[in-house]
């Protein structure tokens, strides 16, 4: 996801696949994206951070935020040494982190919780990113489990866009979750054609009996979304 504020650098949420890098890179300048002022990466799996070296080594990522859960992924590991190397300031988030990005978008983290002595951080970072009355969830790989989670915390969840975790994969979409948010799209960011079929046909089943609009990037394409004041 490109986030591009009328007055102010750009934000990028996920890098995807190494193999997708030069294909986001122009798409990124062909809407006039030449610099990241914060690259966001949700997961350390290779499919969500491998597109993010082809980034630091050009020089187009001014600062790196990331999940405190590093994962056994080796693209990862070594994603993070490219940085250290590039003298690129690593951010390390967790549930109840907030703030306010370069022109008026504001950012919180609802997950992981922060890590203790004894309970490593762990799952995937999960982003609520608003400006006025207008919000979106980026629910990245969250589980089943953790939206079960959301939808009973006492917070305002209330977002205009749900963006499904795992690509809309089984388990997404939970109902007390999706009744918390009441989202007036719920996105499916998911690559057509995927070896892992998402997105998983009981979801789209479920989404589509309880009347809740949808947009497939696997048909429909990229989609933009614009914040009105």
């Amino acid at each position: 996801a490109l986030l591009t504020p009328p007055h102010g650098p750009a934000v990028m949420i996920d890098a995807g696949p190494a193999r997708e890098a030069e294909r986001i890179l122009r798409q990124a300048r062909a809407r006039g994206v030449n610099r990241l002022a914060v690259l966001v990466l949700t997961k350390p799996d290779a499919d969500f951070v491998g597109g993010a070296a082809a980034w630091i080594e050009r020089g187009l990522v001014q600062e790196i935020w990331t999940t405190p859960d590093p994962g056994r992924s080796p693209v990862f590991t070594r994603l993070l040494a490219q940085a250290r190397a590039h003298n690129l300031p690593v951010r390390v988030l967790a549930a109840g982190e907030q703030g306010r990005w370069p022109g008026g978008l504001t950012w919180e983290v609802h997950n992981p919780p922060a890590a203790t002595a004894a309970q490593p951080a762990a799952g995937p970072l999960v982003l609520r990113v608003g400006a006025g009355s207008q919000a979106v969830w980026f629910m990245t790989a969250a589980s089943s489990t953790l939206e079960t989670e959301l939808a009973a915390r006492p917070f305002e969840a209330g977002a205009t866009v749900l963006v499904l975790s795992q690509h809309g994969a089984a388990g997404a979409a939970q109902p007390d979750w999706l009744a918390r948010v009441r989202p007036d799209w719920v996105v499916i960011s998911v690559g057509a054609g995927n070896y892992e079929g998402a997105p998983a046909p009981a979801v789209l089943e479920a989404l589509a009996k309880d009347g809740w609009p949808v947009w497939r990037t696997d048909l429909a394409g990229a989609f933009t979304l614009r914040w009105i004041p």
